[in-house]
């Protein structure tokens, strides 16, 4: 249901596309993508605080697999398997909790543009503070606050200002 909703989003099938993420999340709350392509979904659509309710709930999720993973490294980093195993799947962890906290750090910045976007720029602020925790996306929260200072509601944001990945 996870794919199916990616391609019918990507197809402009939005209300299937809703739908089977829907399905998706109901199997399994911490299908993290699943929240993800919703809060896409309400960008395609401009509903503005629906995307970005969306995009704030998949911040815990991407957390959860980060710390789900980082123990899974714990165990593995301890484990007496075959060193090349070993080695294998501790670079594969590491990998996988690194995307999952960059996950979570565009959610927040998404979140935030999508809040300011909706005239919300208290919440755009807070979000935009859990996003500047990513060394990476600084320069984009920077100006992220430029406009969060600008702007008397953000409704004429760009569509260009949120982070795809």
């Amino acid at each position: 249901y996870v794919l199916a909703g990616m391609i019918e989003h990507d197809q402009d099938d939005l209300d299937m596309a809703e739908r089977d993420l829907h399905v998706a999340l109901t199997a399994n709350s911490e299908a993290c993508t699943a929240l993800w392509y919703l809060a896409l979904v309400q960008l395609k659509r401009q509903a503005w605080p629906k995307s970005a309710d969306f995009f704030a709930s998949a911040m815990p999720c991407y957390e959860g697999a980060a710390t789900t993973d980082e123990r899974s490294l714990a165990t593995m980093r301890a484990s007496d398997v075959d060193p090349g195993y070993k080695t294998v799947q501790i670079l594969s962890l590491e990998k996988s909790i690194a995307e999952s906290r960059s996950q979570q750090s565009a959610a927040a910045f998404n979140a935030a543009v999508n809040y300011l976007r909706a005239g919300d720029r208290k919440k755009a602020t807070s979000y935009a503070d859990l996003a500047e925790k990513d060394p990476q996306r600084a320069a984009a929260v920077l100006e992220l606050r430029k406009l969060i200072e600008k702007a008397g509601g953000g409704r004429n944001l760009s569509k260009r200002a949120y982070s795809r990945w």
